[in-house]
């Protein structure tokens, strides 16, 4: 099936941000398709659950929690619904 991410292109565009601000914009092969423009149901749905765990109110109040895990893994929930902001 095509990509869900790239819409079929192989490519996707990453984009770095700094102090909330974007600072970067690169273009790489899509991530999930591995550049192939397609993937698989597995993967669809992998993408899909992924997905469902970023903010999508647009953090209103522009205040989120920081959170560190033990592996190393850190970032930013927002405040007002608890969903990721931004992942390390």
């Amino acid at each position: 099936m095509e990509c869900l991410v790239c819409k079929g292109t192989g490519k996707s565009t990453v984009t770095v941000f700094e102090t909330n601000k974007p600072e970067a914009h690169f273009e790489t092969d899509c991530y999930w398709c591995e550049g192939t423009g397609n993937m698989s149901v597995k993967q669809a749905k992998s993408y899909l659950d992924y997905k469902n765990i970023w903010c999508k109110c647009g953090n209103p109040s522009g205040n989120a929690v920081y959170f560190q895990k033990e592996n190393g893994y850190h970032g930013w929930n927002c405040a007002d619904c608890g969903k990721l902001l931004q992942e390390g």
